[in-house]
């Protein structure tokens, strides 16, 4: 999980392990292809 920040790899890491979609507006989660990710558009 290159090019994030470590806070962020543990919030990655921690959605993965439980099997949990993470819903954010960062989209740099998006790099992880094993993350089930939402992009949350800011309005």
């Amino acid at each position: 999980m290159s090019g994030i920040d470590f806070p962020d790899a543990i919030i990655a890491a921690t959605a993965i392990e439980y099997n949990l979609p993470l819903i954010s507006s960062d989209d740099g989660f998006s790099t992880i292809k094993e993350l089930d990710f939402i992009f949350l558009e800011k309005s």
